[in-house]
Parts: structure tokens; C-alpha cells; sequence
């Protein structure tokens, strides 16, 4: 157990943290949570079992996520996890919840087995019962009314909307109008849809890939998968971001994409219009000309882009403050602990 005092408070929360594949740093819900407690919490981090490095914490099928969730199910239903109030996140947790506690879900668990896990039939509907089963007891918090549906429709009863928190900026100038494609997972984040456009799109404009592209086209920049912290810095360079994602639990390069008032074409999957809100445009997701067309017109139209990017800033202003986040999160810890 790491313990970690992020504010001296009168309640303590136990925070059960994993890390991400990128830096190894805390994946980006948990970070916000941390960087941005509520009044009046401590939070505790424990960052439970297995120790594995971070490069084994993704969903893909590969030999690194079998080891990885095989010994989850080995070792996490037996340790004992307590506290004053205790706060999970996502469905990778296999601790059977005791006492007071909060799971915090970004998507339904519907979803998660059909859409990221890729399964079916029988082995579908035992994992879902198993995670059905052990959240059961828990308060869920999630962060759009479209996971909230799904979640209740799985069976979880006590579901709680209370979005991430997020701080805004602005953009900075810069001499050449830019696109930002972001995709660690080529298929998953539409890929194929950001080849095409970026095909399309004239080298008076600067492209950018962030990620692990199939090929390698001509006029376009290619960079690895950044820190949270040096995508915001390059967020706030980029004139529109690219988002055609074909599956996304939730949009969270949107979200800081909005924070800064870059807008985005983005797919009308899942939660991704509710984010949206008018920071930008929506494409069905499989729709090329869509996000070909509304990126153009974005890079090519400076009043209409300061529109919807301004759009975009206030959304995130108005929903993700962090101070009625914050609020929102407390009053849940202390219903809890009473």
C-alpha cells in the first residue's frame, strides 16, 4: 500500500489507482480526481494488485492482458480492501467490495465486453455477471446520461452522474493552421477515417499523428504517444482535432481538446455527442466525406472555428468546473460515511 496526502481534511478516501500504458503516470480520471480533490477529503492511493508494469494495462488480446487479468482474478478477491470510504475505477478492480464504496465507471458493462473485449455467447454473459455481482453493493459514478442508461439497464441500481473535473486555457498563436489526429489504438480510434482525411488535406495545413499509424503518408508528422501534460502543450498549438473514434468509453483527448477551445470533428458514437455539445462537428462514424468536409471547413473558416471552439471552452467551464465537480463528489463521500 503507497499512501499518498493530497489535502489535509477531516475524510479520509481510499483511492484504488492504476497506471497508464503511455508514462506509467495514473490514467487521466484518476489523475483529475487526485489533482483536483473534493473539500474537506484526503485521499489515500493504493495501488493494489498485480504489480506489473503500466505496459501491461490495456484491453487489446495479447500475452501481457492474459497475464495480466489472469492474475487479477488470482489475488484480487481475496485481499480485504477497507477505509472510511473506499473509490475504484473502472472495471479492471475484481476487490469485492466491503463497507462504503464508490466504483466509477466510464461505460456500461454491456458495452465494455461487446465493444472492447470482443465477446459473445456464454463467456459475454459470465463476465458480465461476475462484474454485475461486484458492483452491486457499490455507488456507481459515471460520467454521461448515456453510460448512466446503459449501466441501469445491466442492473446497477444506484447510479450517479458526476463528470470528470477539468481547468480550461486557451490557445496559443501559432504560424500554420493544424489537424491533430490522436490514436495509440489504430482500429479503435478510426484510423482508417484519419488516413483518408489527411490524405485530403493540403500541405498548407500541418498534420499531426500521434500514435502508431499502418502507413506512413507523405506531409504529416508522426509522433509517439505523449504524457497527458505535453498533449495539452501541443493541444494548444492545433487549430482542430480529428476524433472518428468507431468504439470510445468516453472522449477525454475531446474533453481537454474543448478545455482549450480547439474544435472537433468528432463520430456521433456512444457518449461522444453528449460530450460534445456543440464544440464542434458530429460525423456518423463510419461517414469519410462528414469528417473530410468539417475539417476543411474548420481549418479553412477562422470565425467559424473560433465559434465552435469558444462553444466547445464554455461546455467544459459549465460542466466539468472543478469546484461543482468537487462539490458534487463530497456531498456523495459524506452521504456515505454517515
Amino acid at each position: 500500500m503507497s499512501p499518498t496526502t493530497v489535502i489535509v481534511a477531516s475524510m479520509r478516501v481510499k483511492l484504488i489507482a492504476t497506471r497508464n500504458r503511455v508514462d506509467g503516470k495514473f490514467r487521466t480520471a484518476i489523475s483529475l480526481r487526485l489533482q483536483h480533490p473534493p473539500g474537506d477529503v484526503e485521499y489515500e492511493v493504493f495501488e493494489g494488485y498485480p504489480r506489473l508494469p503500466p505496459t501491461f494495462n490495456g484491453y487489446e488480446r495479447s500475452w501481457r492482458t492474459a497475464i495480466n487479468w489472469t492474475l487479477r482474478f488470482a489475488t484480487q478477491p481475496l485481499i480485504p480492501v477497507r477505509g472510511e470510504v473506499v473509490h475504484s475505477f473502472f472495471l479492471d478492480n475484481l476487490y469485492i467490495p466491503r463497507g462504503k464504496w464508490v466504483t466509477e465507471l466510464d461505460q456500461p458493462i454491456s458495452t465494455f465486453f461487446t465493444e472492447y473485449a470482443k465477446l459473445s455467447g456464454l463467456s459475454k454473459r459470465v463476465g458480465e455477471l461476475l462484474f454485475r455481482t461486484l458492483n452491486r453493493r457499490a455507488v456507481v459514478v459515471t460520467w454521461t446520461e448515456w453510460s448512466a442508461d446503459g449501466l441501469k439497464a445491466d442492473g446497477l441500481e444506484d447510479v450517479r452522474i458526476i463528470p470528470p473535473p477539468m481547468e480550461t486555457g486557451f490557445r496559443r498563436p501559432h504560424s500554420k493552421s493544424t489537424i491533430l489526429f490522436v490514436g495509440l489504438d489504430y482500429d479503435r480510434k478510426g484510423g482508417e477515417v484519419a488516413e483518408h482525411v489527411f490524405l485530403s488535406i493540403g500541405k498548407e495545413h500541418r498534420k499531426i499523428w500521434i500514435g502508431q499509424p499502418r502507413r506512413r503518408l507523405k506531409d504529416v508528422e508522426y509522433v509517439n504517444p505523449l504524457p497527458r501534460e505535453r498533449l495539452r502543450e501541443l493541444l494548444m498549438e492545433t487549430d482542430v482535432l480529428l476524433f472518428p473514434s468507431q468504439v470510445e468509453a468516453y472522449g477525454f483527448t475531446m474533453l481537454e481538446a474543448m478545455s482549450v477551445g480547439v474544435p472537433v470533428v468528432s463520430s456521433d458514437y456512444g457518449s461522444l455527442p453528449e460530450t460534445l455539445q456543440g464544440g464542434g462537428e458530429l460525423c456518423e462514424r463510419r461517414d469519410v466525406r462528414c469528417f473530410l468536409e468539417s475539417s476543411k471547413e474548420l481549418l479553412d473558416s477562422p470565425e467559424l472555428n473560433r465559434k465552435l471552439g469558444s462553444a466547445g471552452r464554455r461546455v467544459v467551464e459549465s460542466r466539468h468546473s472543478p469546484g461543482e465537480v468537487g462539490r458534487k463528489l463530497a456531498e456523495l463521500y459524506t452521504s456515505l460515511a454517515e
